[in-house]
């Protein structure tokens, strides 16, 4: 039954061609249709969201036109499901895995797609090794760790399309089944975000952080805490700034087209919350302490910079405040999505207009983050 997808290779790319142009096709019609308004059953994951408390995005519905991003790129008509006997290591085929690129942002990132894979489209999804290593900072992990030796040889690499490192739909193609019954290893940086916030609260959960990282947290917002209240600030509340520079300028120059946000972003940030909050605090992780030092000497008596203890004790220590203040890049974008509360980020222009961390995408996905001007 299933001979045609492993005996021919100039066979199987007809196939894959066939393949992609019918998805694409039946996408549009879905796209023009909108079938969740004329009762059409609805993928896992849209029925999620229509269980889901709360009601701050809104993924189908907005008085103000907006382009759309579609949770899902394969419509439930098109997936395809095999046999329950059809088991590889025990584990209903196709299997996905995410082979970990980049540091503590990115890897979250490819998790968190991994795992949204997994609910939205009901496919079999392992960690792999590599990523298990990186995850150990986490306590509620609860995808299962690859069975066996991992063997390159035995899985098909699917990653971006050709020269755009912005779209994944082989990801999805292959979660549905339309690329056969097979192991796949997702490559390079997937951020699905359209699909992993459907399924926000349980990415929370499962970027729970173990107790030692939590233990120095809640040790060190304590003796904050304790600070305050002998300045006569005894209702603290509490905003994490990521203040990402160094390395980061050269790159969004060259892939986003724009610079970092200036100074007056983070100004018009903190007097946001000032202005709401009597005793708001901001509690700063930053790779470019000069500049903070420098910059912000205006807010010296309302700001703490983080210990610099490590990458994940910098994030859990942002996570543990009560609203955000964040800059570009992945590792800025968990600190505000894993907080839970009001989310700030610098509205810039950006020649490449697909930059995921810019306010196209962020509304395209009806992400609850609000742009802030960062210039006059």
């Amino acid at each position: 039954m299933f001979n045609c997808f492993g005996n021919s290779r100039r066979l199987r790319t007809l196939l894959l061609s066939l393949i992609f142009c019918g998805v694409f096709v039946v996408a549009l019609v879905v796209w023009v249709t909108q079938p969740w308004k004329a009762g059409i059953n609805l993928p896992y994951g849209m029925q999620l969201y229509q269980k889901a408390k709360d009601k701050s995005v809104t993924l189908f519905y907005n008085t103000t036109p907006r382009p759309r991003i579609l949770p899902t790129i394969i419509p439930q008509q098109a997936w395809v499901r095999y046999p329950d006997d059809l088991l590889w290591q025990g584990y209903r085929l196709p299997v996905l895995t995410a082979q970990p690129h980049g540091r503590l942002g990115n890897v979250l990132m490819e998790y968190a797609t991994l795992y949204a894979l997994s609910r939205v489209y009901n496919v079999s999804a392992v960690v792999h090794p590599d990523m298990k290593r990186d995850l150990k900072y986490f306590e509620n992990i609860s995808l299962p760790n690859m069975p066996g030796p991992y063997n390159p040889k035995d899985w098909t690499v699917i990653q971006s399309l050709e020269k755009n490192i912005l779209n994944y739909a082989p990801l999805e193609l292959a979660a549905s089944g339309l690329l056969g019954p097979h192991q796949f290893l997702i490559k390079q940086w997937p951020h699905e975000i359209q699909l992993f916030d459907l399924v926000r609260d349980e990415i929370r959960q499962q970027f729970t952080w173990n107790k030692e990282i939590w233990n120095t947290v809640q040790t060190y917002i304590r003796n904050v805490g304790i600070m305050l209240k002998k300045k006569g600030k005894t209702k603290p509340v509490f905003i994490g700034v990521h203040v990402r520079r160094t390395d980061y300028i050269k790159f969004i120059e060259q892939f986003g087209g724009s610079e970092m946000p200036t100074t007056i972003y983070f100004k018009r940030a903190f007097e946001y919350y000032k202005n709401k909050y009597k005793d708001a605090f901001f509690i700063i992780s930053t790779d470019d302490q000069d500049y903070v030092n420098q910059e912000f000497k205006l807010y010296k008596d309302d700001i703490i910079l983080t210990p610099g203890m490590s990458p994940q004790v910098d994030m859990a220590l942002l996570t543990a405040c009560n609203h955000s203040v964040i800059t570009l890049g992945t590792y800025s974008f968990w600190t505000g999505y894993l907080t839970g509360g009001e989310v700030l980020y610098p509205d810039l222009n950006f020649t490449n207009k697909k930059y995921y961390f810019a306010k196209p995408f962020y509304e395209g996905v009806r992400l609850y983050f609000k742009p802030i001007p960062p210039r006059r």
